[in-house]
Formats: C-alpha cells, sequence, structure tokens
C-alpha cells in the first residue's frame, strides 16, 4: 500500500534520505533486474531509492564487508557439508 508506507514515511520523519541499492549486473543481470524492480517499488512508496551498480567483485567484496545501505545478492543452503567444496 504505497499511499499507506507515504504515511507513514511522513510520521517517521523521513526527509527523502536517498538510499542506495547496490547491485551488479553482469555475471548475473538478475540482481541488476531486481534491484530496478525494487527501486521503482520503493520510490512509490515515497523513498529516495537509487540503484548504485558495481562489478561482481566489487559487489562480493562490499557485501561481506558490510559496506552498503541495501543490496540484492542470492545465495543457496547447503544441505550438506560437502556441498561447499
Amino acid at each position: 500500500d504505497p499511499a499507506r508506507a507515504r504515511a507513514l514515511l511522513q510520521e517517521a520523519g523521513y526527509a527523502g534520505e536517498q538510499i542506495a541499492i547496490m547491485t551488479s549486473r553482469d555475471p548475473y543481470p538478475v540482481f541488476g533486474r531486481a534491484a530496478d524492480a525494487a527501486a521503482a517499488m520503493l520510490r512509490d512508496a515515497g523513498i529516495n531509492a537509487v540503484v548504485e551498480t558495481v562489478d561482481w567483485p566489487t559487489h562480493d567484496k562490499r557485501y561481506g564487508s558490510n559496506q552498503y545501505q541495501l543490496t540484492l545478492i542470492a545465495f543457496s543452503t547447503r544441505t550438506d557439508p560437502t556441498l561447499m567444496y
């Protein structure tokens, strides 16, 4: 409900600060498409969301060191420890 989200943001005192969604588009184009969709939904709700596209090594490094506001990344669970190799 974008209208309700905007009202809640106003009530919370959100002043339009930019929120960056870090993503990469190569070698996983789906991350970029998902980031674009998420940013559009956030903007509809009144959040100043932008997509920050970086290369995959930068994405992985910044993800691992928590140097991002929001990110799109995927991983699967390992049901057996041998699948880690």
